[in-house]
């Protein structure tokens, strides 16, 4: 049979200029739907028949121009794998396996293809889209960089707190994962993350130990109140992140809004709890400002018997002359 003949298309565009014609022999085909399903020992024969052993370089994706396809029309490129007899691209073998959540195909791979760098976007991307502890593992077991991997703004963990990825959040805060990152809105996104997608209040409490100076703690209690999170709120309370200057009376009031338009009777009261404590708390506070004032306009009144209305304390000398000629 012709190479030609032994082909499988997986996906032809025929309407973005220039062509990629996605194409694989059979056999590499054959190779990825193993990593998909599992099968080893299936993966094992076929890596076995076409001579893909232990220590091998890693396979990279290459196009070139087909030569064959017609000079009118836009360009043709193929795949330079098609054209040869071993494996598929080694990023799509392990992407496979990530996507399919298939540890011991990951370990496998990473045994034939030592060299293979998993600091790549796609394949990180993918680990992080199809979440797994066990892939992870597999993954942090190669290289323990997959940790610190962020997309520029975001770390792996918050990515996977985006996923509501518990085990594997747990996993990645036991091994020391980065929990501060530039994040959106604002500075340690990891913890409004958690708080908006809904994690456990454990994983939150985790990631305060972690790096709490790295945490802008003014936006994550915001988090909680628009995200009507009490037991975040609650923790906050305890640790006293729900003081002014983290959280402003506005956002409470807009806060204790929405809870209204949506009934959440709980979320009410406890924010008209954390309002009515404010209250009390500048009442107690004003005798005593009032007090202050008081005791600054005696201490004023005393100084203008004493020094004369024009002068202040030290502005006179014991003779009553002003003391300021002496630098003039």
């Amino acid at each position: 049979m012709s190479i030609a003949a032994d082909v499988v298309i997986r996906s032809t565009s025929v309407a973005d200029p220039p062509m990629y014609d996605e194409t694989l022999l059979s056999h590499q085909q054959a190779m990825l739907d193993a990593c998909r399903s599992g099968n080893l020992e299936r993966l094992q024969q076929l890596f076995l028949k076409h001579n893909i052993k232990q220590g091998d370089s890693p396979v990279k994706e290459s196009w070139i121009r087909d030569l064959t396809a017609p000079t009118s029309g836009p360009p043709k490129y193929i795949r330079e794998t098609a054209l040869q007899y071993g494996p598929p691209p080694t990023d799509e073998l392990i992407q496979a396996a990530i996507s399919a959540k298939k540890p011991i195909i990951i370990l496998f791979l990473l045994k034939t293809y030592p060299k293979f760098n998993f600091w790549d976007s796609k394949i990180m991307d993918t680990a992080l889209t199809h979440q797994d502890v066990y892939t992870f593992k597999a993954m942090y077991a190669y290289d323990k960089r997959v940790l610190g991997y962020d997309d520029h703004m975001k770390t792996a963990l918050t990515l996977t707190l985006e996923e509501e990825g518990t085990s594997l959040a747990n996993f990645l805060l036991d091994n020391f994962a980065c929990v501060n990152d530039i994040g959106w809105p604002c500075q340690g996104a990891a913890i409004n993350a958690a708080i908006s997608d809904g994690q456990q209040l454990e994983v939150i409490e985790r990631i305060l130990e972690k790096n709490l100076d790295g945490i802008e703690m003014s936006c994550a209690a915001t988090f909680a109140v628009w995200s009507s999170r009490i037991d975040v709120l609650k923790l906050f309370r305890d640790r006293g992140y729900l003081r002014p200057e983290y959280l402003s009376d506005e956002s409470l009031v807009r806060g204790l809004e929405r809870a209204w338009k949506w009934k959440n009777d709980k979320m009410v009261i406890f924010l008209e709890d954390c309002l009515e404590e404010r209250r009390v708390q500048a009442r107690a506070e004003k005798p005593e400002q009032s007090k202050k004032c008081e005791e600054s306009k005696q201490n004023e009144a005393k100084d203008k018997v004493q020094y004369g209305e024009k002068s202040s304390p030290g502005e006179k000398d014991s003779g009553g002359s002003t003391w300021w000629h002496i630098w003039r």
